[in-house]
């Protein structure tokens, strides 16, 4: 263990939270994560802890790190949305970009957005947009269904999809 300044894993986890769009964990998840394998997760930067005595402690260097990490992202995302607003679209094909509401995949001359709390409510997974006008696409299902969807449904990768156009461009894509 370094000479570093410490802190316990309660009050870096108590800063990390404090965070506008930190991960909600409760705190016995990082103190298990911290048991079996010595380091937890803060948005995506392992951070080391190390038990003195009866509490799990981390550099606070580490913690600075990981909440500078996490305010680069989400200043990222911020961006990303206000781009996205503008119809500016970060990515290459296949690339998920985060938004303060979900996200969007592009693909071709076409991108799929989706939206976390209509995902997370069953009440959409998405829908594909036209790059060029950003009007929602029309789509064509004639493929056939996976092994998953023809013997047990709904493999959630649209497996029948066959093709997205946009009638107001002309664009299209076959799957």
């Amino acid at each position: 263990m370094s000479d570093a300044p410490r802190i316990t894993l309660a009050q870096a986890v108590e800063r990390y939270r404090s965070e506008p769009g930190a991960a909600s964990n409760a705190y016995d998840w990082y103190r298990k994560q911290a048991h079996r394998d010595g380091e937890v997760w803060l948005s995506g930067v392992y951070v080391a802890a190390v038990k003195v005595g009866n509490q799990w402690t981390v550099a606070v260097s580490d913690v600075d790190g990981a909440i500078t990490a996490h305010r680069n992202q989400m200043a990222e995302q911020h961006q990303a949305t206000a781009d996205y607003k503008a119809h500016i679209l970060h990515g290459g094909d296949g690339a998920i970009v985060s938004t303060d509401w979900g996200g969007y995949r592009v693909s071709g001359a076409f991108h799929f957005a989706w939206n976390d709390y209509k995902v997370g409510t069953w009440t959409s997974n998405g829908v594909w947009y036209c790059n060029a006008c950003f009007k929602p696409a029309q789509s064509e299902h004639e493929r056939e269904e996976c092994h998953t969807c023809s013997d047990w449904g709904g493999c959630g990768r649209d497996c029948t999809l066959s093709r997205i156009f946009c009638s107001d461009c002309g664009t299209f894509k076959d799957m």
